[in-house]
């Protein structure tokens, strides 16, 4: 009844949207009525947690656990469990095969989901499993494993294609951290003219896709983010119903010269679209009916990429700021910085925006602390072949 509820109500606005002839304020009037589309502004986002989670989560940043959990990790380097690691290829493949019975090796990290034991439930949207695809981000790689940590307890790591360390990087996180698997995909990714349909990118997402359990949630983790863990947690908290996709936005931070720069998309005259970007490709979703299908973003049709299929009818909602985007480090990206920086606003300047107290919080625009994360990269891979 809900989900037919949600889809009349949904189909009315649109149909009355169409006589309405300015394309954006169209746009918003479907956002505003449809039901579909909920912004849960920074002030507000408190209110989904329960109050006593809340309490203890505020004693307690996302350094603490990034700390302890590397002091796990050091004590746990000569020991290999069953989640991943140096594993002998059986040991491997058992592990990966116990996944179809919604493998859930011990979790011994620590984060704020120990202080909700809802967070426990293998089928509560506060304990998504991380869907993770790597390729040659052997840079950002490590910091940002560890930043999902004080958030998420288990997940996929997919992988294709890395010739910079990020194979090693991951099989280690793995073994320190047994409830991540590794998933090497077998296969060459190929964006322009794929020779075979193994070589298109859709199916190597769907291949790693296929290794969660179906009908639990999940979470998109891309590895070129850092991430607020107390934030994230936060954020699982809007999900309530297998009808729910949570996006996670993102905001471009450009390094230059110690200097901090913020990404602009487009000029639009509104703060938090030119600068704020939505994360339609990245989202807490329950894995039901998903599936990734090709996309061509040129007419041509020579370049392959993958766009999520989902069923049509959700509530969407976006919030806060949760994370730290460096889009640009990755070396297949990293010429175009300088041309990005000249169309970017300063740091300064960004703390100015409308978005700052209502989307992003202040604290997240901290000069020494974004400089710190920059600096703490693994910049060694920074010119490897």
């Amino acid at each position: 009844m809900a989900y037919f509820l949600l889809w009349l109500r949904r189909n009315v606005v649109l149909l009355i949207s169409n006589f309405i002839p300015s394309r954006h304020l169209s746009r918003k009037f479907r956002q505003k009525f449809s039901g579909t589309d909920k912004t849960i502004l920074l002030n507000k986002v408190n209110d989904f947690v329960p109050k006593a989670v809340l309490e203890v989560m505020s004693l307690y940043d996302s350094e603490h656990f990034i700390k302890e959990n590397q002091k796990l990790a050091l004590n746990s380097a000569t020991k290999t469990p069953i989640g991943g690691g140096h594993l002998k290829s059986d040991d491997l493949n058992k592990a990966k095969e116990s996944l179809k019975s919604d493998f859930s090796a011990k979790v011994t990290h620590k984060g704020y989901f120990d202080f909700d034991e809802n967070a426990k439930d293998s089928k509560s949207p506060r304990n998504p499993w991380a869907y993770i695809r790597v390729k040659n981000e052997a840079i950002t790689l490590k910091s940002s494993l560890e930043s999902i940590l004080p958030a998420i307890q288990r997940g996929v790591i997919g992988y294709n294609d890395c010739d910079d360390g990020s194979e090693d990087i991951i099989l280690e996180f793995c073994k320190n951290y047994p409830s991540f698997i590794p998933v090497k995909y077998p296969y060459e990714v190929q964006i322009q003219n794929p020779q075979s349909e193994e070589n298109k990118l859709h199916n190597y997402y769907n291949h790693i896709l296929n290794s969660i359990p179906k009908n639990k949630w999940l979470i998109k983790i891309d590895v070129d983010h850092v991430y607020d863990g107390a934030k994230l947690f936060k954020s699982f908290y809007l999900a309530k119903s297998y009808l729910d996709v949570v996006y996670v936005s993102r905001m471009d931070f450009l390094i230059k010269e110690d200097e901090v720069f913020i990404g602009r998309r487009k000029k639009s005259g509104d703060d938090v679209e030119d600068f704020l970007i939505p994360g339609y490709d990245h989202w807490l979703i329950y894995n039901k009916g998903l599936t990734f299908k090709i996309w061509f973003p040129t007419r041509d049709k020579k370049a392959y990429y993958e766009v999520l299929k989902k069923p049509k009818v959700r509530r969407h909602f976006f919030t806060e700021l949760n994370n730290y985007h460096f889009p640009l480090i990755k070396r297949s990206r990293a010429s175009l910085n300088d041309t990005a920086i000249k169309n970017a606003i300063s740091l300064e300047e960004a703390k100015k925006c409308s978005f700052i107290g209502t989307r992003a919080d202040i604290k997240l625009f901290d000069k020494e602390k974004i400089l710190s994360i920059y600096n703490h990269f693994d910049w060694k891979n920074a010119q490897k072949a």
